[in-house]
């Protein structure tokens, strides 16, 4: 999944965010078929969060930068922007979990 996200692009995460959802919603549907725990949900919905965290951000300062008073936001801004990066680190640390589900999800029976 590393591939796919480019941390210079914010809408290549979101494309992602996009694909994880849908793919979240159907294991969600599979559930009893997958065998999939409640922990192994939770990851996958702290992950979608992750990644939704982001786009707000990024939405925040695209506002910003459309506003009128973009001078006197200018300080938001530069705060939004390092969250933004922080957050899209953190994200990228955390992507070793979400490529097992990428590759496919072992089905197993606890």
């Amino acid at each position: 999944m590393k591939e796919k996200i480019d941390s210079d692009k914010p809408k290549s995460i979101h494309k992602v965010r996009i694909a994880f959802k849908k793919f979240r919603y159907a294991c969600e549907l599979m559930t009893d078929v997958l065998w999939l725990s409640e922990d192994e949900v939770g990851k996958m919905k702290a992950f979608q969060k992750r990644l939704w965290k982001i786009q707000d951000t990024e939405v925040s300062i695209k506002y910003i930068k459309s506003s009128e008073n973009k001078e006197k936001l200018k300080d938001m801004k530069k705060y939004l922007e390092k969250r933004r990066k922080k957050q899209i680190l953190k994200l990228l640390g955390n992507l070793e979990y979400i490529d097992e589900y990428a590759k496919g999800i072992k089905v197993t029976k606890e």
